[in-house]
């Protein structure tokens, strides 16, 4: 049961569970990460995703997450470095 999910595959693009939420961000791609990168995911007050790789802003969402809503990310590194732990 993914209600209530927005999941950041490797192109950048973000697709939520409810109906009609895909934002691109083509600042983002896995395949630009090495051995080693941090990557960190974070919701801010207005409920905009972001993404930082090694401290370092990437990408942003408009996702419009609620402060109230339990979080498990999901990252989608499928091109990405086949290394990360």
């Amino acid at each position: 049961d993914l209600l209530g999910s927005w999941v950041v595959e490797s192109s950048g693009l973000l697709v939520g569970s409810h109906v009609g939420l895909r934002i691109q961000d083509r600042r983002w791609d896995a395949r630009q990460l090495r051995t080693g990168d941090v990557v960190g995911l974070r919701v801010l007050a207005n409920g905009e995703l972001t993404l930082q790789v090694n401290g370092e802003h990437r990408a942003s969402w408009q996702a419009h997450v609620p402060q109230t809503a339990p979080l498990y990310p999901v990252l989608d590194l499928f091109e990405g470095d086949p290394w990360l732990r």
